[in-house]
């Protein structure tokens, strides 16, 4: 590793909610040899009924962050939403609906049915709580 490498920054360049993600991402940025590496997978899936708890988080040297974002605009789904439509912050994440639901009637239909419960999966501003 060179002497300028060794004294760079590193920083949380981005966060997931999924281990699958996160793992995708840091895939392509090690094939594009852009060093790096993921904190909190464990927690994460420890906690997989929270993902809010405890996010993945990417982390690489500062001064990769231009070339990293490069390597992974085109990654995922660019048919989401990039602002909140309440405060039109960017920090958006696709997640399970925190609004209650009657969980007695979910669970009887999940038995009667005999497939799993699913929660419906929104857009979730982070900074204003908004769904969408």
């Amino acid at each position: 590793m060179s002497q300028a490498k060794e004294q760079d920054k590193i920083i949380v360049f981005r966060e997931y909610e999924t281990s699958i993600d996160a793992n995708v991402a840091k895939t392509k940025l090690d094939a594009y040899d852009v060093p790096c590496f993921l904190t909190q997978e464990n927690l994460n899936t420890l906690m997989a009924q929270n993902p809010f708890l405890f996010r993945i988080k990417l982390h690489i040297f500062e001064n990769d962050t231009p070339r990293a974002k490069k390597v992974l605009d085109d990654l995922f789904d660019h048919d989401s939403p990039k602002t909140c439509p309440n405060c039109e912050s960017t920090e958006i994440i696709y997640a399970d609906s925190r609004k209650k639901f009657n969980v007695f009637a979910a669970i009887a239909f999940a038995f009667m049915l005999h497939t799993p419960l699913e929660k419906k999966k929104v857009y979730h501003c982070l900074d204003c709580k908004t769904e969408f």
